[in-house]
């Protein structure tokens, strides 16, 4: 977890030191969504199931 919380940290400081390497980045995830919009999993309103650890009627 140390690793990836590192690794994380790098990026993050490679991209603030680099901002062509962050535009470059951006402009490639809007390539690659290419028109599509973020549709959510959870309907409005609804709420996380923030138990999902609990089986059905254990509750």
């Amino acid at each position: 977890m140390e690793l990836a919380a590192r690794t994380m940290a790098a990026t993050v400081w490679d991209l603030m030191r680099q901002p062509e390497v962050l535009a470059a980045a951006k402009a490639e995830h809007v390539k690659r969504l290419a028109g599509r919009n973020y549709e959510p999993l959870l309907l409005p309103g609804q709420k996380a199931p923030l138990d999902y650890r609990n089986a059905p009627g254990n509750q």
